[in-house]
């Protein structure tokens, strides 16, 4: 099935607001008004941690779901 509401996102550091980190499989709400994302849960697929010169970052790629559902 085609996941065409997948998206990545770049956050700063490598952990979420309750010092946790960010982990495939877990659900996140969120709001992208270029994505037409308005508190909309999502699926978070795949994680990527980096540190170099510009600092410490994530990358989010999530989407719906019910896209990662295995099919019938």
């Amino acid at each position: 099935a085609a996941r065409t509401d997948e998206t990545t996102y770049t956050v700063w550091g490598w952990r979420q607001g309750d010092d946790s980190l960010w982990q495939p499989n877990q659900r996140v709400i969120v709001c992208d008004p270029i994505c037409g994302f308005n508190n909309r849960e999502l699926l978070i697929s795949e994680v990527s941690f980096t540190k170099d010169n510009n600092g410490t970052i994530t990358e989010l790629r999530v989407g719906p779901p019910d896209a990662y559902l295995p099919e019938p």
